[in-house]
C-alpha cells in the first residue's frame, strides 16, 4: 500500500518539505516549527500543513505528533539527524526505480488534488510496480487518510479482498 509520499525526484517535497529542511538547519528550528504547528491558524498556512490537509487538523492529533519532538531529546536528535542528512536526488530516484523488483500486489492510492506530491508520481509508481494498481482519493491532499477516511478505507478494503482472493 502506497499513499502520497516522496518519490522520484520530489525531495524535499514541495513547500512544506523545503521549509522543514530549512528550519532543521537552524538551532532550535524544529522545536519552533513544532510549537507553530500547535497553533491552528498557523498550522493551516501553506508553509506548514496548509498544503498537506484539506481540512484543519485536530489540536489533539497535532499535539500527539509534536509532543515527542518537544519533550524527548532522543527523538529530537534523531529527527534533526534525518532532516540534516544527505539524500541526493539521484539516490531517491534510484531507490524509487528499484521498486520494479517488488513483485507483490500493491495499491498506489494517490490524492490527485494535492500540490505537494505530484499526481503523475502516483500513476508512475503504479506503472513501475509489476503488480501495481492505481486508485485515486479525490478531494484529498497529502494526508488523504485524514481528509477522506471513508474513501481510503473503502479502497484499502477492496484491494485487500481482491488481493487475498487470488
Amino acid at each position: 500500500m502506497i499513499l502520497p509520499c516522496e518519490a522520484f525526484d520530489n525531495f524535499p517535497p514541495g513547500l512544506p518539505g523545503t521549509m522543514v529542511a530549512l528550519v532543521a538547519r537552524l538551532p532550535g528550528g524544529l522545536q519552533l516549527a513544532a510549537r507553530q504547528l500547535r497553533i491552528g491558524r498557523l498550522r493551516r498556512l501553506p508553509l506548514l500543513f496548509g498544503q498537506m490537509a484539506r481540512r484543519p487538523l485536530p489540536d489533539d492529533l497535532v499535539r500527539g505528533w509534536t509532543e515527542p519532538l518537544l519533550n524527548q531529546p532522543d527523538i529530537r536528535r534523531d529527527l534533526i539527524r534525518y532532516c540534516r542528512g544527505p539524500l541526493p536526488k539521484e539516490a531517491l530516484v534510484r531507490n524509487t526505480e528499484a521498486l520494479r523488483e517488488f513483485t507483490g500486489e500493491t495499491l498506489v492510492l494517490w490524492s490527485p488534488d494535492n500540490r505537494v506530491m505530484p499526481p503523475e508520481h502516483g500513476r508512475r509508481l503504479a506503472e513501475l510496480l509489476p503488480a501495481g494498481r492505481y486508485a485515486e482519493v479525490p478531494g484529498a491532499y497529502v494526508l488523504s487518510m485524514l481528509d477522506e477516511p471513508e474513501t481510503v478505507a473503502r479502497e484499502i478494503g477492496e484491494f485487500l479482498v481482491s488481493a487475498t482472493g487470488r
